[in-house]
């Protein structure tokens, strides 16, 4: 048979299986074939490392690889015949498709072996062995061998070399020296010409180029022409469509006919594969945007590649050998193709939107053979592999960030015409929302309760009626309604995304939430009750009672995506409802990807002991008062939970050099409390006990998934108090806030501290509602979930700032709760005449909706019953500000001023009256405070802690 006859019925020649391949002299009847084939006889089975099981051909050389230290592989070439005087061997090996060698030897008679150095594992070289000189008259001038090499190897989990082989295919006996040319065929891309909205004016499109067009507005249409060279079975792919985008695909026939399509949703791939398809015939193709979605800035991809009808088992997927020429698949597609040679490998490419779950299964592989699969990046870098022996499936399951990737299957030894079989499965990860306190709607009997506006409005008492708490017995931590005719659940509706989105049925920029980030997350791609979930929960309980409806929650999110893992994003408490959760449900915390959190107070903030010990607190709600908020956190657990730690008094301590709560005496001596003191003034001591039994795991663990944590640390912040009694001419109480830079509600140290210095941390100038909504913070956390962390948002930094906190003058006005209703504070600043204003309803409580918020206002109950005000302005800037309440209202007049290293400077200016005719008036010029009544000065007594 000749050899042009042998390669038209087999395309491999010699396949070896195992190292070393040995290749033996041929007889002298067959050396006198000039042009005839040379076959191998494949030998199976799995070597170990430094192991050789040779497979014997007709060939006078051995080829081997050799596996050496740190898993450095090196070719041996050994002549096995017999040379005489004059004779010598010539070996060139050269990169497979390229003239240049990458090894040129000589062997004379006295020696038998050459040393390969730098062949790549897995490239595809060619190589010639020449035989010249004469040996009495048994061979010709020129005896030549050319064919193929590749070196295979296996890689252990972390990408060592632990095996090698090395494969000869389309081995080939000359009678003289006839080198055959390899090509490598690439891919070129082109863009469309607009306009090309019609059939029309349809572009043209070559098989195996890349075509790259842009739908760039809510009309746009993209046509395409085709013709395939040969009847066959066409295939269509249409990727890298741009975010937030959806494109569907259709094919017609060269009347104008529709003969197929693609409709996936957002951001799939749309694929048309095995299409038959008649040579010389066009086809057209249309790209459109379902609902008029388009991108002006982002591109798409449109591939076309055709291969003749194939025969039973035949690859319809050829020719795809390299990544330059990898053929475009579904990211969860099945495949079946074949390894017809041991030079052949294929190449898919994908293309991944969202940070997903990858999961890859190669199986069916044909008997007497071993095939491997490779997972690359869009830069050809190693990802992943799976490396058994024999014909053991191959798997892979990774989780991938968006972008492009390869896979390569690629046999280590044998090869076949049956087809292997290739199952993908890319799911995005969902994203759950966890609120923190006071962030989830509740209902009461079905009807919305928190937070239901009217009833705030009625002056809180529906809300305080229903959410306030008694313990379910004497000393223990349960709790229970208040009244028997409540029973709170959360709202759920919509996937738990719309007791999340708003805090009030009433859809006010005051009572927005989650509502911007869930728009955020829709746009990317991700879908409710798919992707995206929110994790309402009634967030006065303990956060350790959520773990029943989290797993729940978790394993809705996983079967409605086909995701093996979940990703949290988790604002203020929410981080300690997941972090409770992962350290307790140890058996859960691989199904995390990661987890975001968004100012969490680790170890708690002071605010927290406000609403428990000084009046209350309204949670950030403007128009919910002070009063509500402490009769809802009496005996509400998280509350507890969120007050500030022994840890959190230990970081107070380091960096301030005092405790949490200090008590100044009326002789001026200063007490620092211990965190067991601070408890003791909360009103249920089995709760701040359970408390502290939580903070003792939580401070000091940190659960074994990937977290992030985006930190408000610009906004000054309550973190310490000092507590005054006083006696003077009268007995009265004085209330001091301590202060440094966080979010306005949690100190930046506390939001810091979740219990590894390993974090990973972005920080914000927003406030702690801001966190949620701002735009910045907003950006950076959609970065995160999509899975590029590394991209830093506009507005965001990887750095804590450094710079000081500004020096503020906190003015105080102390009076019976009475005075203060229908009262005014009005301050204007006297460079730019601009006004401020703290106003208070008729029942002396604060109207935050109608103050300005910049002042920071805050009111405390102190120990006799009255109640302090405070309003904190930049100790520089120059105020007039004038106090308007009902004539001969007394107030107990102070200021101090603030800054890092704590408070200094104090005055009181004893009780004072206001009248209509002769008001309280502060003046604040260049640094320095003025009391005045009326037009009278008013001298004040320095207060000095001794």
């Amino acid at each position: 048979m000749k050899l042009v006859q042998k390669l038209a019925s087999s395309l491999l020649i010699a396949a070896l299986a195992v190292l070393p391949v040995q290749l033996s002299t041929p007889s002298a009847a067959q050396a006198t074939v000039s042009t005839e084939t040379v076959q191998a006889v494949q030998t199976l089975q799995a070597p170990q490392t430094g192991e050789t099981v040779p497979a014997q051909t007709d060939t006078p050389f051995t080829i081997q690889s050799v596996l050496g230290a740190q898993g450095r592989v090196q070719a041996v070439f050994t002549y096995t015949g017999t040379l005489e005087k004059g004779q010598q061997v010539e070996l060139a090996v050269s990169k497979r498709g390229s003239k240049q060698s990458v090894y040129e030897g000589k062997l004379k008679a006295t020696a038998k072996t050459l040393k390969l150095d730098g062949l790549a594992p897995g490239d595809l070289y060619s190589f010639n062995v020449k035989i010249t000189g004469k040996k009495k008259d048994t061979l010709p001038a020129t005896e030549s061998y050319t064919g193929d090499l590749v070196v295979q190897v296996k890689q252990d989990a972390k990408g060592n070399v632990t095996n090698s082989n090395l494969q000869l295919s389309r081995v080939e006996a000359h009678s003289s020296l006839n080198l055959a040319d390899g090509q490598v065929q690439s891919l070129l891309s082109v863009y469309e010409t607009e306009s090309n909205n019609t059939f029309g004016t349809a572009n043209r499109v070559i098989t195996g180029d890349d075509m790259f067009g842009k739908i760039d507005s809510s009309t746009d249409v993209d046509f395409y022409k085709v013709q395939f060279y040969n009847n066959g079975i066409g295939r269509f792919w249409l990727g890298g469509i741009p975010t937030g985008c959806d494109y569907d695909l259709y094919v017609y026939d060269q009347n104008f006919n529709q003969i197929d399509y693609s409709m996936w949703g957002s951001n799939y791939d749309e694929v048309i594969t095995d299409l038959p398809v008649t040579a010389n015939q066009w086809y057209y193709v249309k790209v459109v945007g379902y609902n008029s979605t388009y991108n002006t800035s982002n591109s798409y991809d449109l591939q076309v590649t055709g291969s003749t009808t194939p025969a039973l088992n035949s690859d319809s997927y050829e020719n795809n050998n390299t990544f330059d020429t990898a053929v475009a698949v579904g990211k969860s597609d099945t495949i079946y193709a074949n390894l017809p040679s041991a030079a052949d490998v294929d190449y898919y490419r994908i293309y991944v939107p969202l940070r997903s779950t990858f999961a890859l299964n190669l199986s069916n592989l044909p008997t007497g053979t071993d095939y491997d699969v490779v997972l690359y990046d869009a830069s050809q870098n190693w990802v992943d592999s799976s490396m058994n022996w024999g014909t053991a499936p191959e798997s892979i399951s990774d989780t991938l960030n968006p972008g492009y990737y390869y896979i390569k299957v690629t046999p280590y030894s044998g090869s076949s015409t049956s087809n292997y079989k290739l199952d993908l499965s890319t799911n995005t990860i969902p994203v759950i929302l966890f609120p923190g306190i006071g962030g989830t709607e509740l209902n009461n009997n079905g009807s919305l309760t928190w937070f239901g506006l009217w009833d705030a409005l009625l002056i809180n008492e529906p809300i305080k009626h229903n959410l306030s708490l008694n313990p379910a017995c004497s000393g223990c931590t349960d709790v229970v309604a208040k009244y028997s005719d409540v029973s709170i659940s959360p709202v759920s509706s919509n996937y738990g995304l719309d007791g999340i989105s708003y805090v009030s049925s009433i859809h006010l920029s005051m009572t927005s939430y989650y509502n911007d980030m869930i728009n955020d997350l829709v746009k990317a791609g991700y879908v409710p009750g798919k992707t995206l979930f929110g994790f309402p929960y009634d967030w006065r309980l303990d956060n350790h009672c959520q773990n029943t409806a989290l797993t729940n929650k978790i394993n809705e999110a996983l079967n409605a995506s086909g995701a093996t893992k979940v990703q949290a994003v988790a604002h203020s408490m929410g981080g300690l409802v997941v972090k409770d959760y992962l350290l307790n449900q140890t058996g859960m915390a691989g199904k995390f990807d990661q987890v975001t959190t968004l100012g969490t107070p680790y170890l708690g903030a002071a605010l927290a002991s406000k609403a428990l010990a000084l009046g209350g607190y309204n949670f950030g709600v403007p128009i919910l008062m002070n009063s509500t908020g402490e009769a809802i956190a009496q005996n509400a657990p998280a509350v507890y939970q969120l007050a500030p730690s022994n840890e959190y008094n230990n970081q107070v301590n380091a960096k301030l050099g005092r405790s949490t709560y200090q008590y100044i005496d009326i002789l001026g001596h200063a007490t620092n409390y211990t965190h067991a003191q601070l408890n003791a003034k909360y009103p249920n001591q089995a709760l701040a006990a359970q408390a502290d039994q939580r903070h003792s795991q939580w401070d000091t663990s940190y659960p074994g998934v990937t977290q992030y944590h985006i930190v408000g640390d610009t906004v000054d912040t309550i973190t310490a108090y000092n507590y005054w009694e006083m006696k003077d001419i009268f007995h009265w109480f004085y209330l001091e806030y301590v202060m440094t830079k966080g979010d306005g509600t949690v100190p930046s140290f506390s939001a810091m501290k979740p219990g590894s210095s390993g974090a990973s941390f972005y920080f914000s100038g927003a406030d702690h509602m801001g966190l949620v909504k701002d735009a910045a913070t907003r950006a950076q956390v959609l970065n995160i979930v999509k899975g590029t962390p590394n991209t830093v948002a506009s507005g965001i930094r990887t750095s804590a700032s450094t710079g000081a906190m500004t020096m503020l003058t906190a003015n105080s006005l102390t009076a019976a709760p009475t005075s203060f209703n229908n009262m005014t504070v009005e301050l204007t600043n006297l460079k730019d005449n601009s006004t401020s204003v703290i106003k208070f309803r008729s029942d002396g409580t604060i109207d935050d909706e109608n103050s300005t918020a910049g002042l920071m206002a805050q009111v405390a109950r102190l120990e006799d019953g009255t109640n302090n005000l405070q309003f904190f302005i930049n100790k520089y800037d120059n105020y007039s500000i004038v106090v308007k309440s009902t004539d001969g209202t007394e107030f107990i007049v102070a200021k101090y001023d603030l800054n890092d290293s704590g408070a200094s400077n104090r005055f009181s200016y004893g009780k004072l009256q206001n009248f209509a005719s002769a008001p309280l008036t502060i003046r604040q010029i260049n640094g320095n405070t003025m009391i005045y009544q009326g037009n009278t000065l008013i001298s004040g007594q320095q207060l000095t802690i001794k």
